[in-house]
């Protein structure tokens, strides 16, 4: 089984944070990889329009390796 985590933080305008950690699994690691690869860019497609003024993601590896980060900031 191979594992991989997808960190999503949010900045409200307030300045107040919240987060969500998502996980996406599979017996195959190729497979497991490009499940976390899809979910890492719907959040940040998500974020793109957000009204947040700050939205990340970072993928991350069950060893806690990271992979990928993005992140929008919304005047």
């Amino acid at each position: 089984m191979y594992q991989y985590y997808i960190l999503e933080v949010q900045k409200s305008k307030a300045g107040e944070y919240s987060h969500l950690v998502h996980y996406e699994y599979d017996e195959d690691q190729d497979v497991a990889r490009r499940k976390a690869e899809s979910k890492y860019h719907t959040v940040l497609a998500a974020a793109a329009i957000s009204d947040t003024a700050m939205h990340s993601a970072v993928l991350v590896s069950a060893e806690g390796v990271p992979i990928m980060n993005g992140q929008y900031i919304n005047g």
